[in-house]
């Protein structure tokens, strides 16, 4: 390399004259001359000459040698042995130096241009093999995703930092494990071991990836939702030598398609629940305009009937029947939550008193009615007499699913702040905002039910009871969600259930605040 700087190491005066001549020659530059070990890395190190012509015997304390391995490790700075021993034992130790080449005395000037050219093109493409080594390593430190990398063996042969800290493996301990042992991942619902991906892209020669389901097993135990992909490392005939898997932590994205799609199912719930209510709310009108017409008919012949006909007992009989088909008729409305709606402030406390006084009657001698009532007023707004219709409802609801009729129902009323995600469990209105919301709660010591039926209990005429409409709920649901509210069912089988309906929080109503 023409003009490249070099330092001679050369204890005999004359060799090292002969030497630098030599150099000038060939057009490098003799950046000095030096005839000891410690000279030489002194020199060496304040030089930084592009090579060292380095005797193997130097004069003073240690040899060259020694010398070659300081300026290697301490300076990265190469050089070429220049020696007249050649035994065995010297050349041994020289190797172990590893040297960019050697020069035997007595030597030409081919010979040593030839030398010194060679190790200056060696080192250069060293350099450049470290640098981009260092690129590389620095690259896959910094990048956001895991690497592991193996080689044909399946053996670990480099992670990066977020590797480690998502498998629990320090590179220290993770270099020449198996693959699969670093790696564990399971996969599917059942959790099975999944064949190694180093193996697979190894022996196929194609990338490959994982489905959404895999979940990293850490050293520790620790389980990590993952999505990855493996590909083999070719060589220059393109045979697969190794494999690198990139993986990701994808806990938060999917928990986001979780929360999406729960959002989907709930918005489908709500929609389905909405067209089985307007469907029974359309029926209900059509129906009540027959029942009219029934009724309008029969109070017409009543009148041209003469008192003690024995006909008026019959059309006494259709206008019960039409009486009670209308009130059928109203209560398929509430569930479609049509109908007038009278809002105004009121007091949960006081409504769920009145609803009990009202149903008390209709719960049968062995139901015990508890109420666990908040101490000061539960304000809301809404229509007293649809919200009295919610308590009696989730009452009479209660007191069937006792068993035998026997045992408690308890009402309580209070206010609570309520999370998004809480709110996300719930059915009803389903984009309500978080926040405070007033609340009455129903909870019964009955059988429970299952999931598969509390995910129907409130679809307009769906009832477990033979002779039920199975209306009630499905009314109660209508009137919450008319007031802007939602409901939180809880109930597993054998332990009872609990029905809460969440209402916006208002200001007392004003009897209350003088209260």
């Amino acid at each position: 390399m023409f003009n490249a700087r070099i330092l001679i190491a050369e204890d005999e005066g004359l060799v090292a004259e002969d030497l630098r001549q030599l150099l000038q020659r060939l057009g490098y530059a003799v950046a000095g001359i030096v005839d000891t070990a410690a000279q030489a890395v002194t020199m060496a190190a304040a030089l930084r000459p592009d090579l060292v012509l380095m005797d193997i015997r130097l004069e003073g304390e240690g040899d060259g040698i020694d010398a070659a391995i300081q300026l290697k490790q301490q300076h990265a700075i190469p050089f070429v042995f220049v020696t007249a021993h050649a035994d065995p034992a010297t050349l041994a130790r020289a190797t172990r130096a590893e040297p960019l080449g050697y020069v035997v005395k007595p030597f030409n000037e081919r010979e040593l241009g030839a030398a010194i050219e060679t190790a200056l093109y060696r080192h250069q493409a060293e350099d450049r093999l470290q640098r981009m080594e260092r690129w590389l390593s620095t690259t896959l430190h910094s990048i956001g995703d895991a690497v592991i990398v193996a080689d044909q063996d399946q053996r670990v042969t480099f992670l990066n930092g977020v590797a480690e800290q998502m498998t629990r493996w320090p590179i220290n301990e993770a270099l020449g494990q198996r693959f699969d042992l670093v790696f564990k991942v399971l996969q599917g619902k059942d959790r099975l071991p999944m064949t190694s991906q180093a193996s697979t892209a190894l022996h196929t020669g194609v990338t490959v990836r994982v489905d959404d389901d895999s979940l990293l097993v850490a050293r520790d135990g620790t389980v990590i939702p993952i999505d990855d992909s493996a590909a083999p490392i070719r060589d220059d005939h393109g045979q697969a030598i190794g494999v690198v898997v990139v993986f990701r932590d994808c806990t938060e994205r999917k928990r986001m398609r979780d929360e999406q799609q729960r959002m989907e199912r709930r918005l489908q719930d709500a929609a389905r629940l909405e067209s089985l209510g307007v469907l029974a709310g359309g029926l209900a009108h059509d129906l009540n305009n027959i029942l009219t017409a029934i009724l309008g008919n029969a109070s017409l012949c009543r009148r041209e009937l003469a008192a003690g006909s024995p006909q008026q007992q019959h059309l006494q009989v259709i206008e019960t029947s039409v009486h009670a088909a209308a009130d059928l008729c109203r209560q398929m409305l509430t569930c479609a939550g049509i109908g007038p709606l009278a809002t105004g402030p009121v007091d949960l406390n006081k409504i769920v008193g009145d609803g009990i006084d009202l149903v008390r009657g209709s719960l049968g001698p062995g139901v015990q009615v508890q109420t666990r009532l908040a101490a000061a007023p539960v304000a809301s707004r809404g229509d007293p007499g649809q919200l009295a219709q919610v308590v009696m409802n989730l009452l009479l609801n209660a007191a069937e699913a006792l068993p035998d009729g026997n045992g408690t129902v308890t009402v309580a009323t209070g206010t609570m702040p309520v999370t998004a995600a809480r709110l996300a469990t719930m059915v009803g209105t389903p984009t309500l905002p978080a926040g405070d919301y007033a609340f009455l709660e129903v909870t019964d010591t009955g059988a429970g039910m299952s999931a598969a039926t509390q995910a129907r209990i409130f679809e307009p005429f769906f009832s477990t009871k033979s002779l039920g409409r199975g209306l009630g709920l499905p009314g109660v649901l209508g009137i919450v969600r008319r007031h802007g509210g939602a409901i939180r069912v809880d109930s597993v089988p054998g332990t009872g259930t609990m029905i809460r309906a969440l209402l916006p929080q208002a200001e007392p109503p004003p009897a209350a605040r003088a209260t």
